[in-house]
């Protein structure tokens, strides 16, 4: 859990620093932090793959249904580490939060930059940009090379 715990900690040190990148309009370290994201995020996954598959053991081997949370398992643990781990269970809960807002956030800027951007190359080349239309996913197309190549 300290693992977990340590990973979203890093994550969220990696969303600050991206929405500084954004702010800052520096392309190659938003790639850059867009791939330091991709990686932590594997890490943590598996970080909590192996947590899961410990706790479905242990709730099983208590006579537990292999479904039970943590927190509910606490009572099986000894009375002086209780207060540790629900203190563990209620900081990775709480970054969980930051991260997924600071995530959103970032997502949103990087939607009004990519909009901004599509709107400034439409007065330049209007020819060459296609209308702003959302996909049945709710996403907008990635932005073709061909307004580039009609700018020179």
């Amino acid at each position: 859990m300290r693992d977990e715990l340590e990973g979203y900690g890093e994550m969220l040190a990696l969303y600050d620093g991206q929405q500084e990148h954004l702010w800052r309009r520096d392309a190659d370290a938003i790639t850059a932090d867009a791939m330091a994201i991709e990686k932590r995020a594997r890490e943590i996954q598996a970080y909590r793959n192996s947590r899961e598959a410990w706790l479905r053991r242990f709730a099983v081997a208590n006579g537990m249904p292999e479904t039970t949370g943590l927190r509910e398992m606490l009572s099986f643990f000894d009375p002086d580490i209780r207060p540790l781990l629900d203190a563990l269970i209620t900081d990775i809960n709480n970054l969980i939060h930051r991260v997924r807002r600071r995530a959103r956030q970032n997502h949103n800027l990087i939607s009004w930059t990519l909009k901004l951007q599509q709107e400034a190359l439409s007065q330049l080349a209007p020819q060459t940009v296609s209308p702003l239309t959302y996909a049945s996913d709710g996403r907008m197309p990635a932005p073709t090379t061909a307004v580039l190549d009609a700018l020179g």
